[in-house]
């Protein structure tokens, strides 16, 4: 919030956006997107657009910041980057979690949180599930045949990496990466900084997306079988081809094709 000029009666600057209102006194409460406001002079309505206008156009200003963030960080968050480094857990390891039931999307709230609270930034989060254009997962969808997590964000100017597919649900290795990182600041608060920087230590680069094996680009489990990879081929092809005016992408799509030449010549 932020404080306003001579803003007498509690008068109102509401947009279709969410807006912020002047309740009480000269203080600006309740801005639902988080902006601040320059002092304006209620007392007449030109200066009462003017507020309004100010709002809308800082609205629309933060709605293209977020889809810029979204388009770079898309090609990371779907489908699953796997940590350079990191193993993953063999198909008949894979066991069911003790925690209680959670959504997708609980999981992925409170992993932000618990982000934030460990002080990363520039938070991905990355899985075989489709996403919406906002970058969060699509409603009522299967779980993907690799259910595994990764997140990638910068701490103290340092890219980290956490992953898990341990557990046989999208929504169980998320969670299992939030009690990861409370764990985490709970060492860090014993004061043992130490053990948090080797943790993360050679897990800190990006993987190269024309690096990746096959199945993480697929989408599958390393030993998928061909009916399984000709499933995942033809989704992911039809979705990026670059005659899909909606989703199509030329790059995305050679490395399909790429994967997919390289899982039927095993």
């Amino acid at each position: 919030s932020a404080r306003v000029g001579n803003c007498i009666g509690g008068e109102s600057v509401n947009t279709t956006e969410g807006g912020c209102c002047c309740g009480n006194g000269d203080q600006v409460n309740d801005c639902g997107v988080g902006l601040v406001i320059p002092a304006f002079d209620f007392l007449g309505t030109e200066s009462l657009s003017l507020a309004t206008r100010y709002l809308k156009q800082k609205i629309s200003e933060q709605k293209r910041s977020k889809k810029k963030m979204y388009n770079e960080n898309s090609t990371r968050s779907y489908p699953l980057y796997w940590p350079e480094g990191w193993q993953r857990t063999e198909r008949h390891k894979i066991k069911r979690a003790q925690f209680k039931d959670r959504s997708v999307f609980t999981a992925r709230k409170q992993l932000e949180i618990e982000v934030r609270r460990f002080g990363g930034r520039e938070l991905i989060i990355s899985s075989n599930l489709e996403l919406k254009l906002d970058g969060t997962p699509r409603s009522g969808q299967k779980q993907p045949a690799d259910k595994g997590v990764a997140i990638f964000f910068t701490r103290n100017k340092i890219e980290m990496a956490l992953a898990c597919d341990v557990y046989s649900t999208v929504e169980d290795n998320l969670w299992a990466l939030v009690r990861t990182l409370d764990a985490l600041r709970q060492i860090e608060r014993d004061g043992s900084p130490a053990l948090i920087n080797r943790a993360f230590k050679g897990f800190a680069a990006l993987p190269d997306p024309n690096e990746r094996n096959w199945w993480e680009v697929l989408g599958v489990v390393p030993d998928a079988d061909e009916d399984q990879i000709k499933a995942a081929y033809r989704e992911l092809a039809r979705r990026y081809h670059p005659d899909n005016a909606e989703s199509g992408n030329v790059d995305t799509f050679h490395q399909i094709q790429k994967a997919y030449e390289q899982a039927v010549g095993r």
